[in-house]
């Protein structure tokens, strides 16, 4: 079935405008989530009214300039040294959570004015109110900065009261709307709108943190919140019963109520398109805030710092409201929803610069999604819509935050989604020696898929390890399957590697790849050329020789790309005339970027004539870098050529010029505290190797025991601060703690062999066995006579017993215990 997708677009053009484009993409096939449970409307997140509340501290000095790009990119830097799987899913949530509470500063919502003052800054509407009207403060265009300015402490003390941006209003229709508008609290009038509803994970009396936030307390119409109410978002169905705010006041139409589209149960709340995109990043950026993903926070969970995620289930709503805690997160959704709309209302000036005047006046934090809006996409995954209508969803991350390149406000254009039917391998299975290497190539298809995102793996990674640019390494003598998995729809194709043992160099360390294009195939038809060229009755490309002309064709081809030692090029092909020493073939040997690195050139008669025949060009030297042909014909008048095939035999080393450069820690073993003696245990150890051609590869400790030494491995003691791995050469550490026993009690396990005495004997420990208990490390049994200098005694040893002796005092490592004995009289 052919579907047509449509999305309505902002046009970010107009600056700080409303302006919507159609998009109508295809595809093929629909599905609909359901199950959930039919929800009924309650009015517990009742819209706010706007009354005065004591004032708070804010700036008087305000900064209406952008952030720079070089700024924007140093406050996420942190991110670029982790590993990948560490900028991905949720632990990039979790990493970004670091970021964004350093240094947050935080706005009581109780108990003062700040958020209404705030919205004369954050949430103007700067074409309806430009700076340089204000009249509460002194405005300097040089600068772009308001000094001295004076905030409104209510509606009847509003000071400037300018026109703001807020949701849920069609500001193409007459807005009217200020930051202290409660004449009309329904129609134009506004609220302190929580985009995430405060009952769905820190509903109680909190007044700063997430209940305060102005990342996502945002100025919002107070009719359609009291609609709103605390719902969760997503696409109304409009052919059952719903509610639009439009019908009672038409500045709001298209505020939505109603059951929802994508679950087929459950009532969800759909905004205006305009606001679809802001609501949906300004909810991403409440997960990534506040979250319980590092299992730690100073601060507690609780109202102020909950813990939230989003989540696709329509019965994980709360009529009732609550506060999250460390087991209990905080949810909202409709996660789907969310990304789709993150995609189809791209960022726009407007929220890029509220997102800046927050940062650089207000909160000190900023919006990563914002920012940088591919990051949804590598944390919860991509969706595919029919406009309103759900297709298809990947959870898997497409790619990894890298703030260094990353493209800043980037990639929301609202276009088609092309999803990805399969990929395969240019290889299913080859050869490798021990110690050699390997680049496997992926084929995404179709072509034009908008997700080129893939992962690869080895099914033993102790015969062969595979990069994460698809480079495999022969580790041991054996075999082993390598997988690639897409990121969009998870389709897999193989590799089964067989790794032999290495050669020592000569004629065994070769091996040869061959290729070939023909004209029947139309693999020839992409020359450039000065002249004209046409086909033959035969098949051939047929090209015109009347005048000065020079044909060139680039052929790139996924087998000849290796350590290459030689190239041999042959070319199927006639020419009608008579060529003269001016007519030449001319092969070259080009890298990735299309540099020459060798060519060989054949002239006059060196070139077939009349008949199809052979035209063979070698090269050999230079080729290490080879990837691709040029073929170049130049002709001076008279006559015609004609070319069939080209085809081609590459040479390369099986004896991989990769080195291994150095390793580092990707993954802790389990276990890094110890105590004075224990051996060091290596268990969950992952490191990343790092080779002289950049690429890297993940080596688990398990699969490869045999390959990892460790310095010191037994017997550790407390001068020993880390531990020393070696891997193939190269070393690293890992940073341990050894901690002395602590010796907490003893305990007689065995007494003595003799324990009644006459009176003046001597208390004889033979046979005695004690336990020592330890505070941080097991017990152990220690016997008298395996180290009897240890022990202690009192009575002692050579201390005479009388009748008065009814225990001895058995003393170790500074503590005690006690044996009964008994002494009887001596009788005479």
């Amino acid at each position: 079935m052919l579907v047509a997708f449509i999305y309505l677009n902002k046009d970010n053009n107009s600056a700080m405008k409303n302006n919507y484009k159609l998009t109508i993409l295809f595809a093929t096939g629909l599905l609909a989530f359901s199950g959930g449970v039919v929800l009924t409307q309650n009015k517990n997140e009742k819209y706010e009214e706007t009354n005065a509340y004591s004032a708070s501290s804010l700036p008087t000095t305000i900064d209406l300039n952008d952030t720079s790009a070089a700024n924007i990119r140093s406050y996420y830097s942190s991110l670029n040294n982790l590993s990948t799987s560490e900028r991905q899913g949720t632990n990039l949530l979790k990493n970004l959570k670091t970021i964004l509470k350093n240094g947050q500063k935080y706005y009581s919502y109780e108990n003062g004015t700040s958020i209404w003052q705030m919205y004369e800054i954050t949430d103007r509407d700067w074409d309806k109110s430009p700076a340089s009207s204000t009249t509460y403060g002194t405005y300097n265009s040089g600068t772009n900065k308001i000094t001295n300015y004076t905030y409104g402490t209510s509606s009847s003390s509003s000071k400037n009261n300018p026109y703001i941006h807020a949701l849920y209003i069609n500001r193409d229709v007459n807005n009217q709307t200020t930051a202290w508008d409660d004449h009309n609290q329904d129609e134009w009038g506004i609220n302190r709108e929580h985009v995430w509803p405060k009952a769905e994970g820190f509903d109680s009396s909190g007044a700063g943190g997430a209940r305060g936030d102005p990342m996502h307390l945002m100025a919002g119409n107070g009719y359609a919140n009291n609609i709103h109410s605390n719902y969760y978002y997503g696409y109304v169905k409009t052919s059952s019963s719903y509610t639009d705010c439009g019908s009672k006041y038409s500045n709001q139409s298209g505020n939505l109520r109603g059951t929802s589209k994508t679950l087929n149960s459950g009532t969800v709340f759909e905004p205006q398109d305009s606001d679809k995109g802001d609501i949906a990043r300004a909810i991403f950026y409440m997960v990534a805030r506040y979250n319980y993903l590092s299992g730690s926070d100073s601060d507690g969970i609780d109202t102020n710092n909950p813990n939230l995620t989003l989540t696709q289930n329509i019965s994980d709503w709360s009529s009732s409201g609550y506060t999250s805690s460390t087991s209990t997160q905080g949810k909202l959704g409709v996660l789907t929803d969310l990304l789709a709309w993150h995609h189809a209302d791209p960022v726009d000036e407007y929220e890029i610069h509220r997102n800046n005047l927050l940062y650089t006046n207000f909160t000190n934090n900023r919006n990563p999604f914002i920012d940088f809006p591919e990051w949804a996409d590598f944390i919860w995954g991509s969706v595919n819509y029919s406009g309103s209508t759900y297709v298809s969803y990947s959870s898997t991350p497409t790619g990894y935050a890298t703030p260094s390149s990353d493209t800043i406000n980037g990639y929301n254009s609202g276009g088609a989604t092309v999803s990805v039917t399969g990929v395969s391998l240019n290889k299913n299975s080859t050869s490798i020696e021990v110690g050699g290497a390997e680049t496997l190539e992926a084929t995404i298809a179709p072509s034009n898929a908008s997700n080129h995102g893939v992962s690869w793996t080895s099914s033993n990674t102790s015969i062969a390890t595979v990069s994460n640019n698809g480079t495999v390494r022969g580790v041991a003598e054996g075999n082993a399957t390598i997988t690639v998995t897409t990121s969009d729809g998870g389709y897999t194709a193989t590799c089964t590697i067989t790794v032999t043992a290495a050669s020592g160099g000569g004629e065994s360390g070769e091996d040869t790849e061959t290729g070939s294009i023909t004209a029947a195939s139309g693999a020839l038809a992409g020359w450039t050329a000065s002249g004209t060229g046409s086909a033959y009755a035969d098949g051939s490309v047929k090209f015109d020789s009347a005048g000065d002309n020079v044909y060139k064709l680039d052929i790139f081809a996924n087998n000849i790309s290796k350590n290459m030692t030689s190239l041999e090029v042959t070319i199927n092909g006639k020419i009608n005339g008579t060529p003269t020493s001016a007519n030449s073939y001319k092969v070259e040997a080009l890298d990735s970027s299309g540099n020459v690195l060798a060519s060989d050139v054949k002239t006059g008669s060196d070139i077939v004539t009349t008949n199809y025949g052979d035209t063979t060009f070698t090269m050999d030297s230079g080729l290490a870098n080879c990837t691709g042909i040029r073929i170049t014909y130049v002709t001076k008048g008279g006559g015609n050529w004609g070319i069939k095939s080209v085809s081609w035999t590459a040479t390369y080393s099986t004896e991989s010029s990769v080195t291994l450069s150095s390793i580092a820690v990707k993954t802790a073993p389990t276990k890094t505290s110890y105590i004075v003696g224990e051996d060091f245990i290596p268990t969950g150890l992952v490191i990343t190797a790092t080779y002289s051609d950049s690429t890297t590869a993940d080596i688990p400790y398990e699969d490869n025991e045999d390959s990892f030494e460790f310095d010191p491995s037994l017997n550790l003691q407390t001068s020993d601060v880390s531990v020393t791995i070696s891997y193939g050469g190269k070393s690293t550490t890992q940073a341990i703690t050894v901690s002395n026993k602590t010796l907490s009690s003893i305990a007689v396990k065995i007494a003595p062999t003799k324990l009644t005495y006459g009176e003046g004997e001597y208390f004889d420990p033979t046979g005695l066995v004690i336990t020592l208990n330890y505070s941080n490390s097991p017990s152990e049994d220690v016997t008298y006579a395996s180290d009897p200098s240890s022990f202690s005694f009192s009575p002692s040893t050579a201390t005479a017993l009388t009748t008065s002796n009814t225990s001895v005092t058995i003393s170790y490592g500074g503590k005690s215990t006690t044996q009964a004995i008994t002494v009887n009289a001596v009788t005479i």
